[in-house]
Formats: C-alpha cells, sequence, structure tokens
C-alpha cells in the first residue's frame, strides 16, 4: 500500500483548484515571481529537514520575499509548519498569516 505524501494529500484533497507543489525555497520563489496566486501553504522545513534555524533554503526564505514583494503577495499565507521557532520567525514577517500547524492533514481529515 501507497503511502500518501504531503504534497499528494494537498494534490488529491484540493480538487477544484490549481494546485502547484514545490519542494524547495527557489521554486518557491520563483512560481511567487512570475504570477499571482490565491494561496501559499507555506512550510518553514523544506527539502526533507527537520527543525532546522530560519536562514537560506527554508520557509522563513519565502517569507522574506513575500514581505519584501507586497504586490505578489497571495492573498491568503497560511504557515503549516511544526518548527515552532521557524513558524514564529515566519509569523513576524508576515503578520497577518494563517497560522494552522499540519494544515495539510486537516484538509485529508476533512
Amino acid at each position: 500500500m501507497m503511502t500518501l505524501t504531503r504534497l499528494d494529500a494537498f494534490k488529491r484533497n484540493l480538487i477544484g483548484h490549481i494546485v502547484c507543489c514545490v519542494t524547495t525555497a527557489k521554486e518557491t520563489i520563483e512560481k511567487l515571481s512570475s504570477e499571482k496566486w490565491d494561496y501559499v501553504f507555506l512550510d518553514h522545513d523544506l527539502g526533507g529537514q527537520t527543525y532546522v534555524p530560519s536562514g537560506s533554503g527554508t520557509g522563513y526564505e519565502v517569507a522574506q520575499w513575500i514581505s519584501n514583494n507586497p504586490d505578489q503577495k497571495p492573498e491568503k499565507v497560511i504557515i503549516h509548519s511544526f518548527n515552532e521557532p521557524g513558524r514564529k520567525n515566519m509569523q513576524n514577517l508576515i503578520p497577518d498569516a494563517i497560522i494552522c500547524p499540519g494544515a495539510w492533514n486537516k484538509i485529508v481529515n476533512k
């Protein structure tokens, strides 16, 4: 039996929406800079890492980019990271972000 990844869960459970899943800060920034998105679900720890400090290559880098490029900011930013220090650092940059650790799991189990 195949286990669904978080990305698979997002794709499978957000039917009726255009869903683009990326796994690096660089890819995310490229997507956000190339077109306007309604939502972004943002994790702090990317690339299979867990509980890493905020910095380059993390969701924090994406949050910095969003903060510095308000014209490209999606309507809703949902920070779903379990990394509490990283999540708080990202929220400091995007104070109106929705904080929902494990959001992908809540979507799956709707």
